[in-house]
């Protein structure tokens, strides 16, 4: 329990405000509250403004250290060069502000849009080389004078490589993407 016994009505506002909102949920000394005497926010005389300004350093924080862990686990997964990461975080990681928190989000945002490229182009490598297997398939039963007549696997082949004139096009056009989204795009 906070000790509330002799204080003004105005310095307990401010102790069990800051026990509701603050974010230690410690007592609040009486040296705490009598710089609220004069200010009245919201119908309480305290220092809630700073503690939601102590707050959002919080989030700051906390958004600001997610970031960097999450900036550092993309750089090592797509393989950036040291040169570059160095040269960005001499821009970005020189101190905790929201200018330079949006500059490390977007990076972010950059760097996942090159991920998801890379991902579709192998997506789409994996799934034309399933199709050319089928092919193959269709070859050796040929070879093999395992078919019904020469119309089923004429018909069956047609099926397949259009599948695969397909999957080619998509191929092309993931590799179009991901050179786009990294700017090795030859104009």
């Amino acid at each position: 329990p906070l000790p509330l016994r002799g204080r003004s009505a105005a310095a307990a506002r401010c102790m069990l405000a800051g026990a509701r909102l603050g974010d230690s949920l410690r007592p609040v000394a009486p040296t705490d509250v009598a710089h609220c005497k004069g200010t009245r926010l919201g119908g309480h005389t305290c220092g809630i403004e700073e503690m939601r300004m102590d707050a959002d350093a919080f989030v700051m924080e906390r958004l600001w250290t997610k970031s960097l862990a999450r900036i550092n686990i993309l750089w090592q997964e797509l393989q950036v060069p040291q040169e570059e990461q160095a040269q960005f975080a001499g821009r970005c990681f020189t101190r905790v502000s929201a200018e330079n928190l949006q500059h490390i989000t977007e990076e972010i945002g950059r760097l996942l849009v090159v991920r998801n490229a890379i991902l579709r182009v192998f997506g789409c490598i994996e799934t034309r080389e399933a199709t050319l297997k089928e092919v193959q398939r269709l070859i050796f039963r040929f070879d093999m004078k395992d078919y019904c007549s020469i119309a089923h696997i004429k018909e069956e082949l047609q099926k397949v490589l259009s599948k695969l004139r397909l999957e080619t096009l998509d191929c092309i056009e993931a590799f179009v993407s991901w050179r786009e989204c990294t700017g090795s795009a030859q104009e």
